[in-house]
Formats: structure tokens, sequence, C-alpha cells
């Protein structure tokens, strides 16, 4: 009686157990879900922000062919969105100030507004792995020959079914979602590192452009980032 007490138990928890270690069965891949980053700020060259107030987390919204990374600071006040079709190779960035909303509509293979484009870009691929999430991601070494900037280590993992996720912005010749990276957003320079997968159903509505906010021109949006950290 107590051996099917145990049997019956172990198969009504063996669900959530899988899902508490985030482990995935052989061959299988996320597709529609979320991933959560901790943001690390490597470098401040602004003037007047102190990172402290700055955004300590980022979201990846992922489902089919779109994906959308936001991240928001300054208590609320601030949020910013990045929504890539990776059909299209474009982005679509909004941004939200107190109550003002804008966005700005990229052209195909345009990089995303606002983050620096990492030109002179050069990937390492390694053989080397590490588990992130639950997941096995690979190593890439990035530097910058021709220019001074600092080398830095991505990983990303092919666990995720994302098709090129990196086609709209500077990671393009990856092949795998990204779980640790680095990007600079105008004159900081941020470290995002996954602390958190979940597999679920997203809305499409979280892809599409709400009607209050006010289409404006790539350098209006860029100038609005650049007085809001400086």
């Amino acid at each position: 009686m107590l051996r099917t007490s145990q049997i019956i138990l172990t198969v009504f928890f063996f669900p959530f157990l899988l899902e508490s270690c985030g482990r995935l069965l052989p061959g299988d891949k996320i597709r529609e879900g979320i991933v959560e980053y901790e943001i690390a700020y490597l470098e401040n060259m602004t003037d007047n922000i102190l990172t402290d107030h700055m955004p300590s987390k980022m979201t990846m919204k992922f489902r089919k062919h779109v994906s959308r990374n936001e991240i928001q600071g300054f208590f609320g006040f601030f949020e910013l969105i990045n929504i890539s079709d990776l059909q299209k190779a474009s982005n679509t960035t909004m941004l939200k100030v107190l109550d003002k909303k804008y966005y700005y509509m990229g052209t195909p293979h345009e990089q995303p507004c606002c983050f620096d484009t990492m030109e002179g870009m050069v990937v390492e691929f390694t053989e080397e792995t590490k588990d992130i999430c639950g997941l096995t991601c690979k190593k890439a070494n990035i530097r910058f020959p021709e220019k001074n900037a600092p080398p830095f280590v991505v990983y990303y993992t092919d666990e995720i079914q994302v098709h090129q996720p990196n086609i709209t912005n500077p990671f393009h010749e990856i092949d795998g979602v990204l779980m640790e990276f680095e990007i600079w957003l105008h004159n900081l320079r941020m470290r995002m590192s996954a602390y958190n997968v979940v597999e679920k159903k997203i809305s499409e509505k979280e892809f599409s452009i709400p009607a209050e906010y006010q289409r404006i021109s790539k350098n209006d949006m860029e100038q609005i980032v650049q007085n809001l950290l400086n």
C-alpha cells in the first residue's frame, strides 16, 4: 500500500518537478514564452544619472516569428520596447515617458533604434558550453579589432525555437537566442544575463502598437532618449 502511494505521488508531482527544474527532454524546444534578464551596468558615461535608478531587468517575449524586448525604469515613468518581426527583419521601437508615448518603425534590416550598432564586430565561436536556466548554452567571444571597444563573451542557446532570432540586431551571425550578452544604450554599457525562462502562451496583442502611441522619426526618438540619459 505504501509503495502504491509513493508511485501515485511521483506520477502526480513529476510534471511540476520538471517545470521547476527548467529542464527539457532531449529534442524538445521552447516555442513560445518569456526570458527575463538581469541588467548589470558595466560603464556609465552619462552626466546626471546614477545606475541605481536605472532599470534592473529586461523581459523578452516571443512567439512564432516575433519577439518583444522591454525595459522599464525611473520608477515606472520610462519604458523602452523593441518589437522585432523576424520574417520581415524589421524593428519597431516604442517609448513611454510619463504620459508621452511614441513609436518609430524601422526599415527592413535596420538596427534597433537607440542602441549601438556595434560596427566592426567579430564573432569567434567556441566549443564551450554552460547551463543557463536549465538550457545548454554555447559560448562565443566578441571583439572589435578595428576600434577601441572592450571584448566580451556571449552565451546563446538553440533550445528556444526562434528562427533567426538575431537577424534584426548586431549579433546576426549567431543562430541562437542570446542568454548572456552586452549592449550599449546611448552612454550606458549594459550586460544582460538571463535568470528565468518560462514556456507560456503569449498574446498577439503584445506585438502590436497601441493606438495612443504617436509615430515620430528616428532622430526624434534618439534625441528624446539622449536627453533622458544625459
